[in-house]
């Protein structure tokens, strides 16, 4: 039954933190630790729950992933440009990821760092909103005109 209960808490620590601007993986990582829930299926069990809200933005964004098969169109976010995008933006974040994969997952995937790392990003956001003040951001054009350089 405990075991219920700490997929349980572990899902609304999900839920609730998945679509706000901060890290739902990071919140998982110290509900985890402070569950005593950090067995070696703790990995598995945090990859899975995030299923539920990666469902939810491919149900929500549908038409646009279908877009990315549809060939015969050549502009907008669709077909060739669209992959084209995807692999401009994709390719420098993979090249970090597989360069520094031994590194992140020994010294940055435990509960101290996760909790240092999240209470100065949030001192930083409370800084910039507060100091700096709120910048109205420009309009965005929409990924439908989205250039090469935009995405880079």
């Amino acid at each position: 039954m405990q075991q219920w209960l700490e997929a349980l808490i572990l899902g609304l620590v999900e839920g609730l933190t998945e679509f706000l601007p901060v890290s739902s993986t990071g919140h998982l990582i110290i509900g985890g630790q402070l569950l005593g829930f950090d067995s070696d299926m703790a990995p598995t069990f945090e990859v899975c729950i995030q299923l539920g809200a990666i469902l939810a933005v491919v149900f929500l964004y549908w038409p646009r992933f279908l877009a990315l098969f549809n060939f015969k169109q050549d502009r907008g976010f669709s077909g060739l440009r669209a992959w084209g995008l995807l692999a401009v933006t994709s390719f420098p974040a993979s090249l970090m990821g597989l360069l520094t994969h031994d590194y992140i997952e020994t010294n940055l995937f435990n509960p101290v760092t996760v909790a240092w790392a999240l209470l100065v990003g949030g001192i930083i956001l409370l800084f910039i909103e507060r100091v700096i003040g709120r910048v109205k951001p420009e309009p965005t054009t929409g990924l439908d005109n989205l250039t090469f350089k935009d995405a880079a």
